[in-house]
């Protein structure tokens, strides 16, 4: 099995660099997550209602005097980016003139609402961001009180839809939910700092990056420029080392490469050159024997999973990751019965796994950072998956190799909750026929 990494920091050196180049903020940019307006449904509307999906959003049309409601769940970022706090909160929505009106916006964790406003809104709010006075507002700042929300949380509007004397023949009009944005507080990672204009220390260059061992045991490095959309942009490949033969490989991240040889021996690689694809090592160090596993993959802080012959899954953590020394959490078993074709990782404790019959599977251990066996429900996310490889590129892509060779690109967006939705795939190379391939991402 040869499987990938989601390490999301960045060297000491990184670091030194930003404070020589730039005074750092004392605060970094949010995470804003969008949500489209199709991800709202009527709740209880019964036959009171009339939805349709338009361009840009979803139209409601009611009965005149109808009360609509309507919910989404709430989307999260990813746990390794952000904060599980809502700090603002956008409603962009059109209505017809003298139809329906916002007659409010709640946020609910469980059954208490967290947050609750009153509004008398109709026009067009589709690209408006008003937060003053309060009766035209459809922006909220919750920076000095942000709301603790999770992937359970619901977010609920209220719409009235006009009446009058004549209420039968009167046109009620329609409500049109374009997009809700929701910022999070970021979370700062190890070596990162942000800089005057907001440009945060995770160098662009190092996204995209994918390494490869071609057949002569040839180290080669590749960079997918257009990894975020998958486009077919590429930086040409380099040869950045020789001699690769190992039993296994995969990535802690931020161009940590770790090796386990025929005997078992587990080694640590740092490529100093990851973002641009020099030539340039830092001396690699045993950290570990008795590496003996059916599959290895790594997860985020230096957490690394290993399947055993017997389907057991262990998490071990290498503190010593960042530099190569030999320190370790003791090692736990947080499963059984992990008998799968492929598993990798991805963000946030999130794992994936691929069944013999080609189903794509969606897990996330909630207790990736200390080893707890806490886990939320898997979920079966895809069909099809009968690749000779498929590995973890960062921010929800897939990358998949066929059976010819062919590269393909899939994004999962819904990557952070397990909801089955993606981005259409797209080929974006061909003659990938390597012994080992695996993605070298930094981070959000």
């Amino acid at each position: 099995m040869k499987l990938h990494m989601t390490q999301h920091h960045v060297t000491i050196a990184a670091f030194l660099l930003v404070s020589a180049i730039g005074a750092p903020l004392m605060a970094q940019t949010p995470v804003r997550v969008n949500m489209p307006g199709t991800a709202f449904t009527p709740e209880g509307s019964g036959s009171q209602v009339v939805v349709d999906d338009v361009p840009g959003g979803r139209r409601f049309r009611g009965k005149a005097d109808a009360l609509l409601k309507l919910r989404a769940v709430l989307r999260m970022p990813p746990s390794s980016s952000a904060e599980p706090k809502m700090q603002r909160l956008v409603i962009h929505f059109r209505t017809s003139p003298e139809g329906p009106s916002l007659r409010s916006v709640e946020v609910f964790n469980g059954a208490t609402a967290e947050f609750r406003i009153t509004t008398m809104l109709k026009g067009d709010y589709t690209a408006r961001e008003t937060m003053a006075p309060d009766f035209t507002a459809n922006a909220w700042d919750l920076k000095s009180s942000p709301i603790a929300v999770s992937s359970q949380s619901l977010i609920r509007l209220t719409v009235r839809f006009p009446t009058g004397f004549d209420s039968p023949h009167i046109n009620p009009g329609e409500f049109v939910i374009t997009a809700v944005q929701v910022d999070f507080p970021r979370k700062e990672r190890f070596g990162e700092r942000v800089l005057s204009g907001g440009h945060s220390w995770l160098s662009e260059a190092s996204q995209g990056v994918i390494y490869a061992v071609a057949n002569n045991d040839d180290l080669l490095w590749y960079r997918h420029d257009g990894q975020s959309d998958g486009s077919r942009r590429w930086t040409d490949p380099k040869q950045v080392g020789n001699g690769w033969g190992f039993k296994q490989l995969f990535s802690g991240g931020a161009g940590i490469i770790y090796a386990i040889t025929a005997g078992g021996d587990l080694l640590w690689y740092r490529h100093n050159g990851h973002d641009d694809g020099s030539r340039r090592w830092t001396d690699p160090k045993q950290v570990g024997n008795g590496w003996n596993f059916k599959q290895v993959f790594s997860g985020e802080g230096g957490v690394i999973y290993a399947i055993t012959a017997s389907g057991d899954l262990l998490w071990y953590r290498h503190d010593g990751y960042r530099d190569g020394s030999n320190r370790w959490t003791n090692p736990k078993q947080i499963g059984n019965g992990w008998n799968f074709k492929q598993v990798f990782s991805a963000e946030g404790g999130v794992i994936y796994a691929i069944t013999a019959s080609g189903d794509l599977l969606w897990y996330r251990h909630d207790g990736y950072r200390d080893g707890s066996n806490r886990w939320t429900n898997p979920k079966q996310v895809g069909n099809g998956w009968n690749f000779k490889e498929v590995f973890y590129g960062g921010r929800g892509v897939i990358y998949a190799i066929t059976a010819n060779g062919f590269l393909v690109w899939y994004r999962h967006d819904g990557y952070s909750d397990g909801s089955n939705r993606w981005t259409n795939p797209k080929q974006v190379g061909n003659g990938w026929n390597f012994k080992f391939v695996f993605a070298d991402e930094p981070g959000l």
